[in-house]
């Protein structure tokens, strides 16, 4: 039987905790909501929704 290396298995569970927003979901549920960067804009995740994060000027926060 093949032996498998740590880098295989790290992928593995990379891709097992980020399947479809998920491990971002379940984060949410616990913390009541997680920040998420799309295309330089932060975004707040809920448990059930999302929205764009908003600067104290009414602005859109953007990050890395």
């Amino acid at each position: 039987m093949k032996k498998y290396g740590y880098g295989t298995i790290a992928l593995l569970v990379l891709l097992g905790l980020s399947g479809c927003g998920s491990y971002r979901k379940t984060v949410a549920d616990i913390t009541g909501y997680t920040k998420v960067c799309v295309n330089h804009v932060e975004y707040l995740q809920f448990p059930h929704g999302v929205t764009v994060q908003r600067n104290q000027h009414g602005g859109v926060v953007t990050c890395g």
